[in-house]
């Protein structure tokens, strides 16, 4: 769980240091990460939340945002949005055809100072 302001990334890999483990083929040792990121218009009241993305890996990461049927590839050490509902695919791209793909959906959720929705 992310709070909002926090410095925290949730980093997502192959390595033990990682926030999310997942030891699969294809996966990097430090694949990618996510920073909640919070902030407002200019001149308005209304505070958004949104998740950043950085791919850091080599077979890359991809993201299938709502109401696109297919993901698409992450630039690689280029942070971009990740919209609520989002899927994330773990690696991108599979050596053969069987291999195992790691599916992340990233839900946000205002939650109050005690961590409650």
């Amino acid at each position: 769980r992310l709070r909002p302001g926090s410095r925290q990334d949730i980093s997502i890999g192959r390595g033990k240091v990682n926030d999310i483990q997942h030891d699969v083929a294809g996966v990097s040792t430090k694949h990618c990460s996510l920073r909640l990121r919070v902030g407002s218009d200019v001149g308005s009241k209304q505070v958004s939340m949104w998740m950043m993305l950085l791919d850091t890996s080599t077979n890359g990461t991809g993201l299938q945002v709502p109401g696109v049927a297919e993901p698409v590839r992450v630039e690689k050490d280029k942070a971009c949005e990740v919209p609520d509902g989002a899927r994330l695919f773990l690696p991108f791209r599979c050596a053969k055809k069987g291999d195992t793909r790691l599916c992340l959906q990233v839900d946000i959720v205002a939650a109050d100072s005690e961590g409650r929705p």
